[in-house]
């Protein structure tokens, strides 16, 4: 992941919930293998659009002075609603059904 959609982070983030949604049902290690394969199947389709948004934001930030930047210009004034997908998503809902992470476990009284 390149560093232009400030994303690294947040996709590893996203990547915990989605596996341990994935991993939710597993009860043997024979299980592994389709769960990691839901799971990679799950993320695959985001993480490269994420990528490949990231790659556009690069060579938008890095024009040279010339004509160009006014059309880069165009596509920064409506960027936050261009990228508002990446902002919105809710990783736990690309899995429904299964265990979601809310937060910590309340300690034992």
């Amino acid at each position: 992941m390149v560093p232009h959609q400030g994303q690294g982070a947040n996709q590893t983030v996203e990547d915990a919930i989605v596996l341990v949604d994935s991993l939710a049902d597993v009860h043997a290690a024979t299980d592994l293998t389709p769960a990691l394969q839901r799971y990679a199947a799950l993320r695959r389709e985001r993480t490269a659009r994420v990528q490949r948004w990231s790659r556009r934001a690069a060579d938008l930030m890095h024009l040279p002075a010339g004509p160009e930047l006014r059309a880069r210009d165009a596509v920064f004034a409506d960027l936050y609603s261009e990228l508002a997908w990446i902002h919105s998503y809710d990783a736990g809902a690309e899995h429904p059904g299964h265990a979601r992470v809310t937060g910590a476990a309340s300690a034992p009284t």
